[in-house]
């Protein structure tokens, strides 16, 4: 059996509380014209009776005809007495005999009197003859004829109204199940979606508002899969924190200066393997290679700047910046060197040379943003921070060594790592000579972000 929504149900009970409102008061009103118009029947009737007596009144009373009106009213439903009196107040005919000739409680004006008394309503009716009081008759109701009446119109209101109440209540649910339908649907759909399932579409083909809510859900659908779709993109070159901060607005991309950490790594001997494999086996290795060097990147919250051949230029500190980001950097260069042997035993397995690659790194000033054209733009850093970073990676070759930082990089990560001191060396665009490291391993341990 199909559960009765909860709005249903709320809906039905303010049908049934506007119904019991509004039904007591048309009962009210109902009840008291029903009052009036019985009230009013009885002044019809007296008035008839007295028409029906008055030749029998003027000129000269005829009691006969008197008498035979008066038996002829008592007949009637609802009426206790009935009676007949002249000018001086004197009753001359009564239903009741022994009340003739006793003297009859007079009327005020020409009009019809209505009295109620303690358990009936008293009618009395003058007689005018052209401007004449000639007399008057009087007809007393009972009172509980009009009770039992009123008490019938109660009875039948009562049970109209819970006819209404039921059928409006039948009513109120399966209508508003009908439209509810629909927004379980969209319920259940969006549960779905809220479980990554973004497959999802409303077929509801209507032209109403649920309609075009059901259109607009799509629409929302179809904007979470494009979102999806650029964050698991741009994932692929920066940390999820990142593109997490870009799409939920928290990051503006324009130009700024910042201090962060720059990572470049490059292939040894990289052009004199390349020529001698097929370009295809070229761009696979790029690619297994990239892919495994990018996921220590990310993990350690750097943002992939570009792919310059087959070097890597990461930035650690743009556009998002953390305390420790020159450790982060130093830490993900010696885990891509890590990631390396395990690279190198997956190629020895398939017959295939070791490799072997260089890693610098520097810390300092630079300016992040984005940068090109309004055909296409691209999220990267340049200054003289990047400069000496490209610079030092050569040395690596140089002087036989995996990882080299700088002394900016070294000050803020010395703590962490043992290092072997290389004498000061000259670089292109330099006038001092500059201090390098060659790191060699760890001091401490650093556990990265959870990705």
């Amino acid at each position: 059996m199909k559960r009765v929504s909860r709005i249903a149900i709320k809906f039905s009970a303010i049908v049934s509380i506007v119904i019991l409102v509004i039904m007591p008061i048309m009962a009210s009103l109902v009840l008291r014209q029903t009052r009036s118009s019985l009230i009013k029947e009885m002044e019809i009737r007296a008035e008839f009776f007295a028409r029906s007596v008055r030749e029998s009144l003027f000129p000269q009373p005829d009691a006969f005809s008197l008498y035979f009106s008066v038996t002829e009213m008592i007949k009637e439903k609802a009426i206790l007495y009935a009676m007949v009196f002249d000018e001086k107040g004197e009753i001359i005919s009564h239903s009741d005999t022994a009340k003739i000739g006793e003297k009859a409680e007079a009327i005020a004006g020409n009009e019809t009197v209505v009295k109620r008394e303690e358990d009936l309503y008293r009618v009395s009716v003058p007689i005018i003859v052209g401007d004449k009081f000639v007399g008057g008759v009087r007809i007393g109701f009972s009172q509980e004829s009009i009770s039992t009446a009123l008490v019938e119109m109660r009875n039948k209101i009562i049970l109209i109204t819970l006819g209404v109440l039921a059928f409006s209540i039948l009513a109120t649910v399966i209508v508003v199940t009908f439209m509810v339908s629909p927004i379980n649907t969209l319920a259940g759909i969006a549960r779905r979606i809220g479980k990554g399932d973004l497959e999802q579409k409303v077929e509801m083909k209507r032209k109403d508002e649920l309609g075009e809510l059901g259109n607009t859900f799509n629409e929302m659908v179809k904007g979470l899969k494009d979102r999806d779709f650029i964050r698991n993109t741009f994932g692929k070159y920066v940390s999820k924190q990142v593109a997490e901060a870009i799409l939920n607005g928290r990051l503006q991309l324009g130009g700024e200066r910042k201090r962060a950490t720059v990572l470049i790594s490059d292939v040894r001997n990289f052009t004199a393997m390349s020529e001698k494999l097929p370009p295809e086996e070229v761009v696979d290795f790029l690619n297994e290679y990239f892919s495994e060097m990018v996921s220590v990147v990310t993990k350690y919250e750097g943002t992939l700047d570009k792919f310059i051949g087959d070097a890597l230029l990461a930035v650690f500190g743009a556009p998002i910046a953390h305390q420790d980001d020159a450790r982060k950097a130093v830490f993900a260069a010696l885990e891509m060197q890590e990631k390396l042997k395990e690279f190198n035993k997956k190629r020895a397995k398939k017959g295939k040379s070791e490799i072997r690659i260089g890693i610098a790194v520097h810390t300092g000033n630079l300016v992040a943003g984005n940068i090109g054209s309004e055909v296409r733009m691209e999220y990267t850093v340049i200054g003289d921070t990047v400069n000496l970073t490209s610079r030092l990676e050569p040395l690596n070759k140089q002087f036989g060594t995996q990882i080299l930082i700088s002394e900016s990089t070294y000050s803020e990560v010395k703590d962490d790592i043992e290092v072997r001191e290389i004498p000061d060396v000259e670089l292109r665009g330099k006038e001092q000579k500059v201090k390098v490291y060659d790191v060699l391993g760890k001091k401490s341990k650093f556990t990265p972000p959870a990705s």
